[in-house]
């Protein structure tokens, strides 16, 4: 159990420190980045598994950064509603997609009629 444990914890911090350096460049952009709280959507349940490895990042990355990472759940139509959200969100680095590979990839290359075009409207980051 002590194993799970520590290969658990060396994969959040690996996956904090993933994000951390994806954001590095929207810091140096921005003296003052974050100068406000970051909106974390996540296009998927309150509850869930994404939503707790969402929740476990936003509390690390808050403390990393000084300003609290607010996790906003918007599940539903394979992560879609979520996706737009963040597609229409303004690009100033203060709203972070934590999307997965069904509701970004599949589904652009299924529905031809999204609300977003996910290569011009998202930017990966991690």
């Amino acid at each position: 159990m002590h194993l799970h444990t520590s290969c658990t914890c060396t994969r959040r911090h690996f996956v904090c420190a993933a994000i951390a350096a994806g954001l590095a460049p929207l810091a140096l952009a921005q003296s003052a980045w974050p100068s406000r709280p970051i909106k974390l959507i996540v296009p998927s349940a309150a509850g869930g598994p994404s939503d707790l490895f969402a929740r476990l990042i936003a509390e690390h990355m808050g403390k990393t950064f000084g300003q609290p990472f607010v996790v906003d759940n918007k599940p539903g139509a394979n992560g879609m509603i979520g996706n737009d959200l963040a597609a229409k969100s303004p690009g100033d680095g203060h709203t972070v997609l934590f999307s997965y590979a069904g509701a970004v990839a599949v589904n652009q290359a299924l529905l031809p009629k999204l609300p977003y075009d996910t290569l011009r409207d998202l930017v990966p980051v991690a």
